[in-house]
């Protein structure tokens, strides 16, 4: 690769390395997503267009390297579980606000690329442990200001700052951050001898600790104290007598956290009991979803699609549908479900080999030991976090990165490794160089990921517009988020259910027509969201009842039992099925759908008033003063009860 080239692909990489944890966007409908997602798929697209135009000019050979191939064999798995998954678009690229398709696992095993030979330039390294800390010190010092509420931002929504998010918007999600990061940073404390350096890495270790703490994310202090226990015991093996004059050091820091995260395990166990019931269910459900499909598992990014079809009613009385589950929140089943048993064996295969190969070259590394374990360490930490976390672009595209930089350091010694492979028979000049980096370019501007930032923006400008009243405006920005891509169907969804919103409200009809077609776009590009025909039904029921239509109604009731179809513990779709039910005049298939309704929440307090107006209606009247009861004994001063068993009576 010529050195010009090198140098640009290297500055690329260094930005992403500095801004992908800093960078958001305090003004846009989803703030901390898209610009990270921008960042990310641009750095990917322009440095492999870089290469590519520079492998062109000579035949391409790659190094030996164990984990190139099976980065080969996990890209291969990946294609074919997208091809045949449940919905293709969404494994392609991703839903709504994940984006976690094929192309950005691409991205993924791209920066790994990137990083292994990132630090052939010496020069790099001294960047690295300078940029890593300081990126990470301000992502912390923010996270902690947020957490005492001195946030200087005004941001355009409300951002819950009960736990530490900083610029991640989720305390997960900068908890996986900073485990995967301070183990790193702990060895650069051993690694520089700059005394600048060190300072730098002891206050962005210290700081980083303070703001993990405030996340309240319990997986990420588990992740950590695993991988700097890890760190203990590689240094052991490097050197024994510097172990035992550090002591001190390694032995304070596991001590403090373990005693730190028991007080604060104590005094947080009622929300743990919450989460980790929760959890509990969720994995649960992920194995039936694995068995189902084992091979091929359902597609990247498909979990929020296909959880519905496995969801019991113990999650929907616990928990409902007011918890958006799209992750099994468990990198093993996460992976398996989504692309397959043989995915995670590969992936667990690559890191098996990447532990073991550290295990042997940290005792023998002749300068790079140190920073070795902490890759390691990290590494670890941060698959930990994973076993209670899931993969995000945010973090992972950083992780695998570094992972291609620790499996340049594990190998760099190794002559069989560094002999070029000639894995393609392309010569140079081939016009396949110059036609495949034209069309990659193509596909970057039919795609655009700053098109996200541009779909926000206008999703962000409806929402201002519709807290003044400003209906058209709305509508119009709607209209061009909704235009943005031809293929993503959250847009529409979203304008869907605010105009249905604005029917039910307004009890006008003026913006049914748009709602219809939004929603009935989502229902073409993808039928497997339940929630466009809970609005549909919500939809046609409203213009029922606005003008009296009972084939209105009947279409209510068929949205109702296709949703039902997709998710049958949805206990408000068969409250709302009910009550289509019941405009019908079928009050024997209404107080059926009630009661099913009711089993799944059993103190719905709407349920049992609902179940006494039908028992009432339907001449039961013991019935209707038993439910009457019930809900009384959850609403005691409700005054329809009141009436309605003082009637009754």
């Amino acid at each position: 690769m010529e050195i010009k080239q090198r140098t640009i692909i290297n500055f690329f990489l260094l930005l992403f390395l500095f801004l992908e944890p800093l960078i958001f966007n305090p003004w846009g409908y989803n703030m901390f997503n898209p610009p990270k997602l921008v960042l990310f798929y641009h750095v990917f697209f322009l440095t492999f267009f870089f290469s590519l135009f520079s492998w062109g000019k000579e035949d391409f050979k790659l190094f030996g390297s164990p984990s190139f191939f099976f980065l080969i064999l996990l890209t291969f798995v990946l294609i074919i579980a997208t091809f045949t998954s449940l919905h293709f678009p969404t494994s392609f690229f991703g839903q709504y606000s994940r984006y976690e398709g094929l192309t950005s696992w691409l991205g993924y095993f791209w920066l790994a690329f990137c990083g292994y030979y990132f630090l052939s330039d010496k020069d790099n390294l001294n960047k690295l442990i300078w940029l890593v800390p300081l990126s990470l010190l301000l992502v912390s010092i923010y996270g902690i200001v947020q957490h005492f509420g001195l946030d200087f931002i005004r941001w355009a929504q409300s951002v819950d700052i009960t736990r530490s998010r900083s610029t991640f918007g989720n305390a997960s999600y900068l908890g996986a951050y900073l485990a995967l990061f301070l183990p790193i940073i702990f060895s650069f404390l051993f690694k520089t001898q700059s005394k600048e350096t060190k300072i730098l890495a002891f206050i962005s270790f210290l700081v980083g600790m303070a703001c993990l703490f405030f996340t309240d994310s319990r997986g990420a202090w588990v992740g950590l104290i695993g991988g700097l226990l890890f760190f203990s015991l590689l240094w052991k093996l490097k050197d024994f007598k510097r172990f035992f004059e550090q002591r001190r050091i390694f032995l304070l820091i596991p001590a403090l956290f373990i005693i730190v995260t028991s007080l604060f395990a104590f005094f947080s166990w009622s929300l743990r009991k919450y989460t980790v019931s929760g959890r509990f269910i969720i994995w649960k459900e992920s194995l039936k979803i694995i068995a189902d499909r084992p091979i091929s598992g359902w597609g990247l990014d498909s979990f929020q699609m296909v959880f519905p079809r496995y969801l019991t009613s113990d999650f929907e009385r616990w928990y409902g549908h007011g918890v958006v589950t799209d992750k099994a929140h468990n990198f093993l089943l996460d992976f398996s479900a989504s692309a397959g048993l043989f995915f995670l064996l590969f992936f667990l295969a690559l890191m098996l080999y990447f532990f073991i190969r550290g295990w042997i070259t940290v005792p023998i590394a002749r300068e790079n030991g140190v920073l070795i374990s902490g890759i390691l360490a990290g590494t670890l930490s941060y698959l930990l976090t994973l076993l209670f976390h899931f993969s995000t672009i945010e973090v992972s595209s950083l992780f695998w990165f570094i992972l291609g930089v620790g499996f340049y350091l594990l190998e760099q010694d190794d002559e069989a490794i560094k002999k070029p492979v000639q894995l393609f028979n392309f010569p140079k000049n081939s016009l396949l160089f110059a036609i495949f980096p034209l069309g990659l370019l193509l596909i970057f501007l039919l795609f655009p990921p700053s098109l996200s930032l541009v779909g926000d923006y206008h999703l962000r400008q409806a929402s201002i517009a519709l807290s003044n009243e400003d209906l058209p405006r709305m509508v119009s920005h709607l209209t061009f988020s909704e235009k943005v891509y031809p293929l993503e169907s959250e847009y529409s969804l979203i304008k869907g259910k605010i105009l249905t919103e604005i029917v039910e409200q307004t009890k006008e009809l003026t913006y049914f027509n748009q709602a219809e077609q939004s929603l009935q776009r989502v229902a073409l590009l993808n039928p497997h969201n339940e929630y466009t025909y809970l609005y549909l039904g919500d939809l046609f029921y409203s213009k029922g009842k606005l003008e009296p239509n009972s084939l209105d109604i009947e279409k209510a009731v068929k949205y109702y039992k296709l949703l039902l179809l997709i998710d049958s513990n949805y206990s408000l779709a068969r409250y709302k099925l009910s009550l289509a039910y019941a405009s019908l005049g079928r009050l024997e298939e209404a107080l059926g759908e009630l009661m099913l309704a009711l089993r799944l929440k059993p103190r719905s307090l709407k349920y049992l008033i609902e179940i006494g107006k039908v028992c009432e209606e339907m001449g039961k009247k013991e019935e209707a003063i038993r439910y009457y009861q019930k809900a009384l004994k959850l609403d005691p001063q409700n005054p329809f009860l009141k009436q309605a068993l003082l009637r009754l009576r």
